[in-house]
């Protein structure tokens, strides 16, 4: 079924391989946009990760026993609908990635694709109305006008295709080095076809950013990026032990800490996440926050 949407969405994702950081980024873009040192309307927060093991549901300290975005697809699969719960952190509401385990993911997915025919088209359809109804009844009665989705790399990629058709700004992950160059690449190509499609049914195109992570001093990715595909704009966010260290052991959101003036590069990294997200949260509403951003 499809409703009116008039929510803009800023969605991150990858190729084909994880590790690359998306939903670390995912997790501190939203915290600055829904935190607590933000004054904005209700931030959208949508976890689309497969399995249990989630990276933002993690840092966010939610229980992955709880329902989310894949129990309410599955319900849709199977015609057994899911009681989705939304999470309010801050000023976050937050729809888990849910309890399903990745052999469950697995199946629905083949099930869908079997009643779909094989057609990645009408997988993709089915994946963007439903995901449409879900953000539209479920976050959109908080307020929420600006929804972040964390588009890890393993999705489908007609989930991926959904998501493109209903955002506003678009974050490519590449992990810096150059033997990650073609994975973003194929997104990209994605996003050129989508934009194509975006074009002739009169939506405007994807503001796209190729997001370098992990980067040291000297490195030349984005050089190996340019001329790949419709990139709006470069960001290179350092590598960080002290982001890596609040992160894998701490289980928690980095942004929220101050390491202190010493340490150069997570001063640099903590400023361009605050700045990315103050610049894609304009480019999504089309205007400056009305009150205090951060």
């Amino acid at each position: 079924m499809r409703v009116p949407f008039d929510v803009s969405m800023i969605v991150n994702m990858g190729g084909t391989k994880g590790g690359v950081g998306i939903s670390t980024v995912t997790a501190n873009l939203a915290y600055v946009l829904g935190g607590p040192g933000a004054q904005l309307e209700p931030i959208g927060l949508v976890d689309v990760a497969y399995g249990t093991n989630s990276t933002v549901s993690k840092l966010f300290g939610l229980d992955p026993k709880q329902p989310g975005f894949w129990d309410f697809l599955m319900g849709r699969v199977t015609g057994r609908e899911a009681s989705i719960y939304v999470h309010q952190i801050y000023n976050l509401r937050m729809i888990s990635n849910g309890s399903l385990s990745p052999d469950q993911l697995s199946w629905m997915i083949g099930e869908l694709h079997s009643a779909a025919r094989g057609d990645p088209d009408r997988v993709g359809s089915f994946v963007l109305s439903n995901a449409q109804e879900l953000i539209v009844s479920k976050l959109k009665p908080y307020g929420a006008s600006v929804v972040l989705v964390d588009l890890p790399s393993p999705v489908d990629s007609a989930v991926k295709w959904a998501f493109l058709r209903l955002a506003s700004v678009v974050n490519v992950f590449v992990k810096a080095g150059n033997t990650h160059v073609d994975e973003a690449a194929e997104v990209l190509d994605l996003i050129s076809i989508v934009n194509a499609q975006r074009a002739r049914d009169g939506q405007p195109q994807l503001a796209v950013y190729a997001v370098v992570n992990q980067s040291f001093p000297n490195d030349n990715t984005v050089s190996f990026l340019k001329g790949k595909g419709p990139v709006s704009k470069f960001i290179v966010l350092p590598y960080s032990p002290f982001v890596s260290d609040r992160t894998d052991r701490g289980k928690d959101i980095a942004i929220k800490y101050d390491a202190g003036k010493g340490d150069a590069f997570f001063q640099d990294w903590r400023s361009k996440i605050i700045n990315l997200a103050k610049e894609e949260y304009q480019v999504a509403r089309g205007a400056a926050p009305k009150k205090r951003f951060w």
